[in-house]
Parts: C-alpha cells; structure tokens; sequence
C-alpha cells in the first residue's frame, strides 16, 4: 500500500510540474520572449521553475498594468 501511495504522490507531483511548465512556455509567448523546451523546463528543480513562473507572471502584470 505504501508503495501506492508513494507512486501516487510521484505522478500527481510529475503533473503539476508538467502543468507549470507549460505555463510558463505561454508566458514566453505572450511576453514575446523566446520559448524553453517543455524538456529543458522540466530539467529544472522545483523550487527554480516555480520562481521562473512567478517572475513570468510579474513581468506580464507589469507589463499589462
């Protein structure tokens, strides 16, 4: 079971960093910089896509404020 329960954890994990991956891809678009490879991004550790995301999201607030 615990087995389970850990490979549960893995995949839900793996998905909300494919998610935020591919977040920030569409920030880059929109913000008309150059776009990562979904590859590369998910290359990144966790705590470093998620501050690229949230200076993403920044940067369009800004940019759009």
């Amino acid at each position: 079971m615990k087995f389970l329960h850990d490979e549960e954890a893995r995949l839900i994990h793996a998905r909300e960093e494919g998610a935020d991956a591919g977040k920030v891809q569409l920030l880059q678009q929109l913000l008309g910089e150059p776009e990562q490879s979904i590859g590369d991004l998910l290359q990144l550790n966790s705590d470093t896509l998620a501050s690229l995301l949230a200076d993403l999201q920044q940067r369009l607030r800004t940019r759009n404020g």
